[in-house]
């Protein structure tokens, strides 16, 4: 006798195989019902915009393995129920009775065998080997689960796989949250830079610019948690970009100004901090040039003034210089113009009365006139050329005693001149106009007065005209 062992190593690789099986199906159908369940949110998504759509998609179906592996291990079939599915088999219940005589036996090992228990075994034994080929490992999965599993993935495939519109907006929001972040953070720092600057010396009108550049950067914070689209974050980021120019000018003012007061007692630490929050925050300008550009363009600005004032003063030299003495009998009139530095020059005996104006930026205008009595007299004009461009302003009338015409009660916009029309208002220079149209538009901007898309063209526009 084999002592039995035939039969114990039977059962086990028998048993074995049923756990299996009997596993594969419990995995089959939670995977069928996490196909489903996925199925379901993929549609969803067709729907509505869920970005994550397919990170659920498999966390379902990572929980429905796992539940089935554990479903297979609890509920698997044990020895008892091997043995008997074997004896179905035409055993009629040898394998069950040997396999736990067996069993027991092998327990208590100076027990042995009486006769009958060792006719038993051999009996099963025999029996066993003349049905093996008949045995077969029963089937836990039918048709019908392989069937509704092969549906399951085909409608999970396609329902994922399939393009929408929602798919698209959520890729855009996710996108723009992403970039929202990156931006919060950017300001967040910004913020951390500006409250770093010590305020205790700073007068109340600095205190209260930097009041105003922490509202700037909250206000542009607040927009950037709002965007939901990439167009709301381009109009976002613009007027953080603008915010941004003007802080870093304000601080670049505010430390110029700090450092000339405190040049006398050697303290200019805050005014160091000042430049150093200006370098810092303006890094975070996408255009550092633009900065750069208006302070240049100030600075040309403040030099054209300077010339225009100088203009003035050569054209009133050029108004002195026409004066002169006529003598003679008779009337004569002259009248002398000069630009930039004009000259007249007027001859004869007689006494001679000379007035000039002079405007503009970089040359000057004048403008002279001489009355006499004399026989004779000669009034010399000296021309100039200025290529400024100047623009009337509506609202600044001022007295020109060229006007010609007679006074009506009622407001008149322009007037005739001896040359053509002449609209109401003093004559000013065109790009100081400009310069004030162009800020008045930038605080329209930061305001958000003007619809997403147009802080670029408007922006160009001025650009033009720098």
């Amino acid at each position: 006798m084999n002592n039995g062992q035939s039969i114990i190593k039977y059962v086990k690789g028998f048993h074995s195989r049923m756990k299996d099986g009997y596993m594969l199906k419990q995995v089959t159908v939670a995977l069928t019902v996490g196909l489903f369940g996925a199925s379901i949110v993929a549609a969803a998504a067709l729907v509505w915009p869920i970005y994550y759509s397919l990170y659920i998609e498999a966390g379902i179906l990572i929980l429905a393995l796992i539940l089935g592996m554990i479903l297979g291990i609890r509920k698997a079939p044990d020895e008892t129920s091997a043995t008997l599915v074997i004896d179905s088999f035409g055993l009629k219940e040898r394998v069950t009775t040997a396999f736990f005589t067996l069993k027991g036996k092998k327990s208590d090992e100076d027990s042995e065998f009486s006769e009958i228990e060792e006719m038993q075994i051999e009996d099963a034994e025999r029996e066993l080997q003349s049905k093996k080929n008949e045995i077969r490992v029963p089937r836990f999965i039918n048709w019908r689960h392989i069937a509704v599993f092969a549906v399951a993935v085909i409608v999970a495939v396609v329902l994922t796989l399939t393009p929408a519109e929602s798919k698209e907006i959520a890729k855009e929001k996710h996108e723009t949250r992403e970039e929202a972040k990156e931006k919060m953070k950017e300001i967040e720092e910004a913020m951390k830079t500006l409250e770093n600057i010590d305020q205790t010396e700073l007068s109340d009108e600095q205190k209260q610019k930097m009041a105003q550049m922490m509202e700037q950067l909250q206000a542009s914070y607040d927009e950037m948690n709002k965007a939901k689209t990439q167009s709301e974050l381009a109009s976002a980021d613009q007027k953080l970009q603008f915010r941004y120019e003007d802080i870093v000018s304000n601080l670049d003012e505010m430390a110029e100004m700090t450092m000339n007061e405190k040049a006398s007692n050697g303290d200019a630490s805050v005014a160091s901090d000042m430049q150093d929050a200006s370098q810092k925050i303006g890094q975070n300008i996408q255009n550092p040039n633009a900065t750069a550009s208006n302070q240049n363009g100030n600075q040309n600005g403040q030099n054209g003034n300077q010339n225009g004032q100088n203009g003035n003063q050569n054209g009133q030299n050029g108004n002195q210089n026409g004066n002169g003495n006529q003598n003679g009998n008779g009337n004569q009139n002259g009248n002398q113009n000069g630009n930039g530095n004009g000259e007249g020059n007027g001859n004869g005996e007689g006494n001679g009365k000379g007035e000039g104006e002079g405007s503009g930026e970089g040359k000057g205008k004048g403008e002279g006139g001489g009355n006499g009595n004399g026989g004779q007299g000669r009034s010399d004009t000296g021309v100039g050329t200025d290529q400024r461009d100047y623009v009337s302003l509506p609202n600044a009338t001022g007295d020109d005693d060229n006007l010609t015409g007679q006074k009506t009660g009622d407001d008149s916009n322009y007037a005739k001149y001896e040359n053509g029309l002449g609209w109401e208002g003093n004559k000013t220079d065109y790009g100081s106009v400009m310069k004030e149209y162009q800020q008045r538009a930038y605080q329209d901007i930061e305001q958000g007065k003007y619809p997403a898309g147009m802080e670029d063209i408007i922006k160009d526009y001025f650009s033009d005209f720098e």
